[in-house]
């Protein structure tokens, strides 16, 4: 493809670093195959990947003759390019049909398609009549043109100027944009380009062109166009014709113009890979079981059906679905099928009862959650979410799950995958569906095209959506595709919350999708796409997996290195889910070039993955599943059966099993790969933050995730590296102790099939005495007692031995669930065995590579302890040593003021709770694994009167699930479900009803509060998880002032600076590595309806919604968001500093990165640890000698201010400057004592900033 020149443009080398030749062929063909998955619904971008990589690498590839093209990509493209046809045409028959009308009423230029045909035309080419796209975004010679009239005013119209930057050419090598000459004439006028940048050839930067935005829209979009003009082809893509003056008119007789085959392509192959995507757990999801053994009865020719007619309901289909399922009319099946059209049963889910029962057959629904009778539909989904992911486990010859179940009327049934694929129940909502379209439309009409907006990218996203939201009236019209249903979000537990707003579900046609997945039936799916993958895990985008090949080097360029293919790139951009940032030309994080440093430094390590445990991890998975449905009973429904689940809540969803799953599968790939290595792409978030582009397999992943981590090299031990061996094993198995100890007739205790004396269980308990401490010393100890160190050494031996049988001993109650730790103690089990059997034998360095982590505690409060120096607080969150020398436990202490307070005053008064249940509920409450939950959460800026509710819900999150109950506001008394409807249908308007109605959270029996669900009155429980929280608040205010006194005072700062006179605005300070950062939040807009083109026969009855981002910032969300984000940025910086230092001194090529938890080989930890401590002070002091805290409030007191006319917000400026400054004259006068000078000259064991 031909493009024009830039004029003394050298060749550079841009977002790759140098191609390893030492990597296998394999290994990128391996890694092309993966990222063609993320093209699938790009119909642009569904190519052969090799062609979308950078010009360099490209040469690489073809030069170790590496290609790949994924065959399920081609015939997707294949089946679009077919199937699209009938929306073509439909499209054109609408254009055809209103083209004079809005022809004759131009009022609104978006309003028909007559305005979109102008951005997606084809015409023969005419030199090879092959296609090509000539629209009103043509790169030709009307484009220059507009170029050179946008260009002039900004040249003061001078055309020898104007000539020196842009000639416009017939001739396509005489055509060309001087960019250095460009930017020398801009800056003549704006101070935009250093002056070595003058010579700079290559088109203008992001960078560049954000800057020129906020000097001048002109400027801006001049550049822009001039970019426009440099980079997009002018040659058709068959024969290279130069096509620039080739523009064919619209209205030509005879024109062979075909419109719309474009965005039908487009539209179509997002639509369809939006709903192979879908991971949505359906609540009303119908399973298909066999009865076994079924004999169906001889069949009688007639059947009565007037028991199933009533006088007032007419005909009852749920009671004849009822006994139809229930096998009552197996004699009448025949009779119900082929009944005559006017019979009062005619009805099609009757019909299709009847069928599935002839052939044995029967479906249900999911059903009831331990009995709740409350939040049916999400109970229904969790049910419906977990049964479907039991389906791959079905049917193992070496791990055979058996989903056989009883049902009430005596038979059995039985469950397979094949007839209860995910295929049959791929559904999206609207708004995905259309986002996902709109992504793909904005290539059709590039942002320069939207000339009279401030913001052109937001008013191109808004066109695309408003065109996305048509195309799918139109495609659901054609009645051939999709079909739609209507949807209320499922908020019927939230009456407060209730949603106004309406949705649609989008799923396929039963035809449509038969006719799709035949076309790839012919392929050998385990060769195209993952091990034990299917079709559908091709589409499954979201998924982003770990690279087989060193990532690219990372550079400014938001959209380059990390993976090889554009597509990939795309995926994951250098800075994620900063779209709004692109879009509203800000940079919330402006990374330093030290920053990318570190990040391309994050990429280097590579990993292996712990063939040992593998097997293991998948057989826990197997009983994992196998538990869930030992708990599964089949009951009596109104429509004949349902799917209960006899436990507190499914321990797993769907989502969690296919991630554990794909983990599963990726471990595998890797293992049977020639290198078995590989490594991570990372990225930014806007604070600075980094992470791994992916979670499967990452260092930032979950327990399993971790557990099968290795580094992708091995080091011998030293004595340094023997000590962090001992001391991680230590520490992961603190706390590992029986449930319940009875010994035998011989004094012996049977702890897995280790068999233990009573003096084996004293010295068990006294080690675990030793271990609670945390302290590096008292670990120490444990491994020098002989005794101690003896009953270990049989345990950790024991453990890897038999993992399965020895379940208690690491296991139990931590694998498979949030903060898990157990297929870690089991990997570092493994290290340590394997390297103590090797010591034995007499090789003193033995060989290893598992990664040893230490992690900060209560990372937000040490960072504010030292950016406000409280040096009590230091004390109490490990950054200073405290009087015992023992690390401190900051949610122990909290806990413990909480538990002092309710001593001296019950809370719980006021509500007559006291007695034993005021000491059940602190047993509850003040437990340390609850406290830490608010603990954290409000240190990270979460609002107290939503933090209550995380005592309630199922999961301990506010999105979980919990009852509302509906009580009498005057008396508190619960209301029946029919005074409720009664009330509901009385008083429609809410305010009205709330003096009637008023509602009330009840704990889930799952939640932290549902053991005393049946102690705690109803009405009050509630409000007991308000006075839990509260007293928390008012704890951590207490033992941890500094975070409060940090909140404080950033919030004063950023009142001020709100109301600078000048921009910004916005609250930005500068790291000490030189990385950006603005503290901008974006308003969340609400959904809005489309209003339908004239055209369609729908066009009445449907309304799409759409949701528009907003440049206006929400000052709620800054001021709540400031203080976590703040620290967040710097424990960001403290990451990179320390990365910087340690790879300097030990290299890149084993560094474990987890925010606030750092990780390497065990011989480095003791530099790690001291590497560690020493950045963690450093990040803290700036260039002037003060904190980043501080020069924030200097520049926020130095802005002028707007002047401020209300009494009130007057009133709050001048509190805020008063706080500032005191806080200022604090700082200048206070010495400071949260230095690093403070702990230089303590034990290093002693430090326990992280461990």
């Amino acid at each position: 493809m031909s493009r024009a020149r830039n004029i003394e443009s050298e060749p550079t080398r841009k977002n790759v670093m140098e191609a390893d030749a030492t990597i296998s062929k394999d290994a990128y063909e391996m890694q092309l195959r993966s990222e063609s998955r993320y093209a699938i619904g790009s119909f642009h971008e569904q190519e052969d990947a090799q062609s979308v990589v950078s010009n360099q690498f490209s040469e690489f590839l073809a030069e170790q003759g590496i290609q790949y093209q994924s065959n399920i990509n081609a015939i997707f493209r294949e089946f679009i390019e077919e199937e699209s046809k009938q929306l073509t045409e439909r499209l054109n028959e609408i254009w055809m049909e209103r083209r004079p009308r809005d022809w004759a009423s131009k009022t609104d230029k978006f309003q028909s398609w007559d305005e979109v045909k102008n951005w997606d035309r084809t015409v023969p080419c005419p030199k090879c009549n092959h296609n090509v796209d000539r629209t009103s975004s043509s790169n030709d010679w009307k484009l220059w043109n507009r170029t050179v009239k946008l260009l002039k005013p900004l040249v003061d119209n001078s055309e020898k100027v104007v000539a020196e930057i842009i000639n416009l050419s017939p001739i396509m090598e005489e055509r060309w944009v001087n960019f250095a000459k460009a930017r020398e004439a801009v800056s003549q006028k704006y101070d935009l380009f250093d002056s070595n940048e003058f010579e700079t050839s290559e088109q203008f930067t992001q960078d560049e062109l954000d800057g020129a935005f906020h000097h001048d829209k002109d400027l801006y979009n001049t550049m822009a166009h001039l970019n426009y003009c440099a980079d997009e082809s002018s040659s058709c893509p068959s024969c290279g014709e130069d096509l620039w003056q080739f523009t064919p008119g619209h209205l030509e007789k005879n024109s062979p113009s075909r419109y719309f085959e474009n965005i039908s392509k487009s539209a179509l192959s997002a639509l369809i890979s939006s709903l192979l995507n879908s991971k949505t757990a359906q609540s009303s999801r119908l399973f298909t079981g066999n009865i076994l053994d079924f004999e169906l009865p001889t069949q009688e020719e007639t059947f009565d059906d007037s028991p199933y007619v009533d006088e007032t309901e007419g005909f009852m289909a749920h009671k004849m679905l009822s006994d139809i399922r229930h096998g009552k009319l197996d004699r009448f099946l025949n009779a119900i099928i082929h009944c005559p059209e006017d019979s009062q049963y005619v009805n099609k889910a009757v019909i299709k009862a009847a069928q599935l029962r002839k052939d044995g057959k029967i479906q249900l629904r999911a059903g009831l959650v331990d009995q709740n009778q409350f939040a049916k539909r999400r109970h229904r989904a969790a049910i419906s979410g977990a049964f479907q992911a039991c389906f791959p486990f079905v049917g193992s010859e070496e791990h055979q799950i058996d989903m056989t179940f009883n049902l009430p009327n005596g038979e059995r049934i039985g469950f397979i995958e094949s007839e209860n694929s995910l295929k049959d129940s791929l559904n999206a909502l609207s708004m995905i569906v259309i986002n996902k379209m709109a992504t793909e439309l904005t290539r059709l009409k590039p942002s320069i095209f939207f000339e009279q907006t401030d913001y052109q990218e937001q008013e191109q996203l808004k066109w695309a959506k408003e065109l996305a939201a048509q195309l799918l009236l139109v495609i659901v019209e054609l009645g051939t595709i999709v079909k739609i249903q209507k949807i209320t979000p499922d908020n019927n537990d939230d009456k407060k919350n209730q949603s106004k707003h309406k949705m649609w579900n989008v799923t396929f046609r039963d035809s449509f999708k038969d006719k799709l997945f035949a076309k790839f039936n012919h392929l050998d799916l385990d060769n195209n796409i993952r091990t034990g993958g299917s079709l559908l895990q091709h589409f499954q985008t979201d998924r982003i997996d770990p690279m087989f090949t060193p990532p690219l080097q990372r550079t400014k360029d938001q959209h380059g290195g990390g993976y090889l293919t554009q597509a990939g790139q795309i995926k994951n951009p250098l800075i994620r889910n900063n779209n709004n940032d692109e879009m509203f030309k800000i940079k919330r994080f402006e990374p330093s070039k030290s920053a990318i440093s570190n990040i391309n430094r994050l990429q280097q390590t590579s990993w292996m993955i712990n063939e040992q445990i593998t097997d293991t991890c998948m057989r826990m998975l197997y009983d994992r599943v196998g538990e869930f449905v030992s708990k599964i009973q089949i009951t009596d429904s109104k429509y004949g059966y349902q799917i209960d689940y006899n436990g507190k809540f499914p321990e797993f969803s769907f989502s969690q099993i296919a991630e554990w799953m794909e983990t599963m599968w990726i471990a595998s790939d890797i293992i049977q790969s020639e290198a078995k290595q590989f490594w991570h792409a990372w990225c930014f978030d806007w604070r600075g933050r980094m992470y791994p582009c992916s979670n499967l397999l990452s260092p930032q992943g979950d327990d399993l995730s971790r557990g099968l981590l290795l580094f992708g090299e091995e080091e011998n031990l030293n004595e340094s590296g023997w000590k962090w061996l001992r001391r991680a094993i230590g520490r992961i198995y603190e706390g590992r102790k029986p449930q319940q100890i009875e010994f035998n007739e011989h004094g012996i205790f049977k702890w897995g099939e280790i068999e233990l004396s009573q003096q084996d269980c004293s010295v068990w308990s006294n080690l675990q005495e030793k271990l609670s401490t945390k302290a590096w010393k008292n670990i120490d100890a444990v491994f020098e007692d002989s005794e101690m160190n003896q009953l270990l050494e049989r345990v950790f031996t024991a453990v890897v031995s038999n993992p399965l049988a020895n379940q208690s001993i690491w296991a139990d109650g931590d694998v498979f669930r949030k903060k898990a730790e157990g297929f870690q103690r089991l990997a570092i089990s493994q290290a340590y065995v394997a390297a103590l059997s090797e010591f034995n034998n007499g090789n003193k360095s033995p060989a290893v590579s598992i990664p040893i982590v230490l992690d900060a505690s209560s990372n937000i409060y040490q960072h504010a302890a030292i950016l406000t120096q409280d040096s009590e607080m230091a004390k109490a969150v490990n950054v200073l040593p405290n009087e015992s020398n023992l690390p401190s436990d900051v949610y122990a202490k909290v806990a413990d003021y909480v538990r002092e307070m309710w001593e001296n005053e019950n809370p719980f008064l006021a509500m007559g709770i006291q007695g034993e249940l005021l000491d059940e509920i602190m047993d509850t409450a003040l437990d340390r694994s609850i406290a830490k939950k608010p603990v954290m959460t409000i240190g990270y800026g979460s609002k107290p009167d939503r933090i209550h509710s995380t005592l309630l819900t199922h999961n301990k999150e506010q999105s979980g699930i919990l009852e509302w109950a509906p009580f009498n506001p005057e008396d508190l008394s619960e209301l029946s479900p029919e005074k409720e409807r009664q009330l509901w249908d009385e008083y429609p308007e809410e305010d009205d009803r709330n003096k009637f109605l008023v509602y009330k959270m009840i704990a889930h029996p799952n939640s932290t509060l549902g053991e005393l669900r049946d102690r705690i009155p109803r009405h009050k429980q509630q409000d007991v998880a308000k006075a839990i929280i509260k007293s928390f608040v008012g704890a951590i205010d207490e033992v941890l002032g500094g975070h409060s006194e940090l909140k404080d005072t950033l919030e004063s700062s950023r009142l001020l600076t709100s109301q600078a006179l000048e921009e910004p605005n916005y609250t930005t300070w500068v790291l000490n590595d030189g990385s950006t950062i603005r503290n901008i939040v974006h308003t969340k807009t609400k959904p809005r309806s489309t209003m339908p083109w004239v055209g369609t026969n729908l066009s009445e009855q449907i309304r799409f919604s759409i949701l528009l981002q907003s440049e206006k910032r929400d000052a709620g969300k800054e001021k709540r968001g400031l203080p976590p984000n703040f620290v967040h940025s710097i424990d960001a910086g403290h990451m990179r500093d320390f990365i910087e230092e340690f790879s300097n001194e030990w290299g890149a090529n084993m560094i474990w990165s987890v925010h606030d938890a750092f990780g390497s080989h065990p011989n480095y930890i003791d530099s790690l640890d001291a590497i560690v401590t020493k950045t963690f002070f450093s990040t803290h002091q700036t260039s002037n000698c003060g904190s980043h805290l501080q020069s924030l409030v200097t520049k926020a007191l130095k802005k002028p201010l707007k002047p401020r006319h209300k009494a009130k917000e007057a009133k709050a400026t001048e509190v805020a400057i008063f706080k500032l400054q005191t806080r200022i004259e604090k700082f200048e006068r206070q010495t400071p004592e949260v230095v690093f000078e403070a702990i230089s000259s303590e034990d290093s064991d002693d430090i326990y900033l992280i461990s």
